[in-house]
């Protein structure tokens, strides 16, 4: 019945309900534009410190300028800019399938031989897969030559031939057994070694377990291949000194499973066991920013699936893992998997700008850190092999996991991995600050920021001019709600005066005064949180960031209906005090 009797009395006086609503729309246009800038200024300028990173990484021209303890002490005393707390680890995954570069390398040998390629960009084409070459093999060896050194006519290696011997012993060995080794590579039944030192290693006619690292066998139709047995030194961890050098040679005196049980049965064991670790291993590299690794930053590598770690997974550490696309297809892994990876500490041998892990040995003491659950949270498009090493890439058998950020200690890392994490927009500083504690370092970095110092400028003047622009919005959102409560009670306190005169009660009075202000508030709302999503789009477009700031719709509704809700409380406040009054005293006031 009240709200029938005050919606006729609001058509009865058009003219007034609609200056009414007019007045809180232009309060409520002006707060959500006000307010909807702001939001979008502080959220356009998180999203600019989350979607850039600024990092600095070596130039190769100055590595050998640069040690890696003086970069980090003094990286220690910047604000600015840190060193990522990235380490190289292997990753122990039971049978999982690692990939070689074999079938790059045959045909970037095959271009060698044609011609199409320099020795110096066919260089070292097995570099890649020094992980994944070590053999176990029973043979026998058949025969013994002493060889002298011969150079390939289209290399210039005389520096190189002054330090090798001018002579060698070559060994033919007939292979009967494979023990272990990478399923990509195939162990012919021929297998050549070379020693360039005892040249006493096997004697012809004799059976032996050997454990090397195979050569590339890229020629098509060649029955042999070359296997590398390095002699294996043991040093006193106080005193430093030789304890034993071992060659990983078993003279087999009697069948395989004879030698097993006796003397030398727990070391050949050991060394197929390290086999198998190796064989089934994966480079895994912590960080505590994806987008510090130079690739991501570049975007030459990127999610095609998943996400990357949260926050709360960099500061716990937290077991979760991204992977390889290419290695996740071939191994039947997705998004929400989990593997179980064993970490070990390792060993990085570099070439040029690249860099490939060395074989899991024990005699480093790399010891397995204890085999735990990752998840994988996301995949990322699969590093090329670059044959060439003209730049630093990931190997397609890489896994990526947050650093521990508890652990104060940075593992060897060769320089080509080092990343410093700059403060978006703080580049400048960093290289000035550089240069005061050595000159001429600065040169010794480069910067990459992702474009951040092309889109900050825009994001930054954008903030600047929306708190002038709120600023002007929050004065006429007051002016406008004031002057809706002046008139509106203004135009209302003779009736109120004439309802409680003919016995109306206080809260009916009242009740009648909010429908009578409330309804037109509540239109002039809605009409000023539509005029606020229009003016907010053509603000945005008039400071010149349309590209970069995203609408806040929803803030923009929420801020609307927030104001609108505070000037119908502050109308029902005015109804208390309006109702509190004398009757006679609201109607001997004039309009």
């Amino acid at each position: 019945m009240l709200l029938r009797t005050e919606l006729r009395m609001l058509l009865r006086a058009p003219w007034r309900t609609a200056l009414l609503c007019v007045l809180l729309a232009a309060a409520v246009g002006a707060a959500s534009l006000g307010g909807g800038l702001l939001a979008a200024s502080r959220r356009g300028m998180a999203e600019l410190a989350e979607k850039y990173t600024t990092v600095a990484v070596l130039n190769s021209v100055y590595y050998d300028r640069i040690s890696f303890a003086s970069l980090k002490k003094t990286l220690e005393n910047m604000s600015m800019a840190h060193l990522d707390k990235r380490e190289i680890y292997g990753g122990y995954i039971k049978k999982i399938h690692t990939m070689t570069s074999l079938e790059e390398a045959r045909t970037l040998r095959e271009r060698y031989r044609n011609g199409d390629v320099s020795w110096e960009e066919f260089g070292n084409e097995v570099f890649f897969d020094e992980a994944y070459k070590k053999v176990m093999v029973v043979a026998t060896c058949v025969d013994r030559k002493l060889q002298s050194l011969q150079i390939d006519s289209k290399v210039n290696m005389q520096e190189v031939a002054g330090q090798l011997p001018a002579s060698f012993t070559v060994y033919t060995l007939h292979v009967e057994q494979v023990l272990s080794a990478h399923r990509d590579y195939v162990v012919p039944d021929t297998l050549l070694c070379q020693d360039n030192l005892s040249g006493n290693l096997f004697q012809v006619g004799k059976r032996y377990v050997v454990q090397g690292e195979i050569g590339l066998n890229v020629e098509a139709g060649r029955d042999q291949a070359k296997l590398n047995v390095k002699k294996e030194t043991y040093h006193n961890n106080e005193t430093g000194s030789v304890e034993k050098e071992v060659w990983p040679i078993f003279e087999l005196r009697s069948t395989l499973e004879g030698e097993l049980a006796g003397e030398n049965g727990s070391e050949i064991t050991r060394r197929l066991h390290e086999c198998e670790i190796g064989n089934h291993s994966v480079d895994v590299i912590s960080t505590e920013c994806v987008n510090s690794i130079l690739q991501f930053n570049q975007n030459d590598l990127y999610l095609t699936e998943g996400r990357h770690f949260t926050e709360e997974e960099h500061a716990t550490a937290a077991q979760a893992c991204l992977m390889s696309e290419r290695l996740a297809l071939k191994n039947g892994f997705s998004v929400g998997d989990t593997i179980s990876m064993d970490l070990y500490h390792a060993a990085v041998m570099t070439y040029d700008l690249n860099w490939a892990r060395i074989p899991f040995a024990a005699y480093w003491e790399n010891k397995l850190l204890g085999e735990n659950e990752y998840e994988i949270v996301g995949l990322f498009k699969t590093p090329e092999w670059d044959m060439t090493y003209t730049k630093m890439v990931l190997s397609p058998n890489t896994v990526i996991i947050p650093a521990d950020n508890m652990n104060d200690t940075i593992g060897y890392l060769p320089k080509a991995m080092y990343s410093i994490l700059i403060d978006n927009g703080h580049a400048e500083e960093f290289l000035a600050e550089m240069e005061e504690l050595e000159p001429g370092s600065s040169e010794y970095f480069v910067i990459y920021d992702q474009g951040y110092s092309e889109v900050a400028p825009t994001i930054e003047a954008f903030t600047k001019n929306a708190r002038y622009v709120a600023m002007g919005c929050a004065a006429v959102f007051v002016l406008a709600a004031g002057v809706f409560l002046a008139f509106a009670a203004a135009k209302n306190r003779h009736d109120l005066g004439v309802m409680r005169s003919l016995g109306a009660t206080k809260a009916r009075t009242e009740g009648a005064f909010l429908l009578r202000c409330g309804m037109p508030a509540v239109a002039g709302g809605v009409l000023g949180a539509l005029a606020g999503q229009v003016l907010f789009g053509r603000a945005v477009a008039v400071l010149g960031a349309e590209e970069l700031i995203s609408r806040p719709a929803g803030t923009l509704w929420v801020i609307a209906a927030g104001c609108t809700a505070a000037v119908i409380c502050l109308t029902a406040l005015a109804g208390a005090v309006l109702v509190n009054r004398k009757p006679q005293a609201l109607m001997r006031e004039k309009e």
